[in-house]
């Protein structure tokens, strides 16, 4: 068959350093799959059955993803403040600048980028990143007595429901 140990192709033999090269660049908020596109590097199942099968590696990865979410959070400044080619000179008939308009394309693209890092961190980290939701909610219970409402409480920390109309005698369990 031929020399398998001079194989050229992909590692697939787990070690620390290929580990630590794989968390470093995640953790600087690159994606798993363009870092396995690199060649030396395992592909992306390979790198998936290390995190399944490996406690310590899994446990690295984990903390590299985070902080990977935290750099890319802090890219969003930077191009939210890039100002660079979001002007572009405007030419008369005989090609001279007689002045500048905005570049569309390129303000609506660092727009993209932006909406696409801030929907997936807030997928990722939604505790962090995610839209916070308020529910406001309005009470009355003008139509019963203090007995009443005590009744209901117990009820409902006991798991019982009632009707809406407060007839409890006839509620399921």
């Amino acid at each position: 068959m031929g020399d398998e140990a001079n194989k050229p192709g992909r590692p697939s033999d787990y070690t620390e350093d290929i580990a630590e090269s794989i968390c470093l660049r995640l953790a600087e908020g690159e994606s798993l799959r363009s870092v396995c596109s690199d060649d030396g590097m395992p592909c992306k199942q390979t790198v998936l059955r290390w995190i399944s099968r490996r406690p310590e590696f899994r446990a690295q990865y984990v903390r590299a993803k985070e902080e990977g979410a935290e750099a890319i959070a802090e890219e969003l400044f930077d191009i939210a403040d890039d100002g660079t080619n979001d002007w572009m000179e405007k030419l008369d008939k005989e090609g001279e600048c007689i002045g500048y308009q905005l570049n569309g394309e390129h303000v609506q693209r660092s727009k993209l980028r932006i909406d696409t890092r801030k929907w997936y961190l807030s997928k990722i980290m939604p505790k962090k990143y995610g839209d916070r939701i308020q529910h406001d909610q309005t009470i009355t219970m003008a139509d019963r007595t203090d007995d009443d409402i005590d009744k209901r409480i117990r009820e409902l920390m006991n798991g019982q429901s009632a009707t809406p109309e407060g007839d409890d005698q006839d509620s399921e369990s």
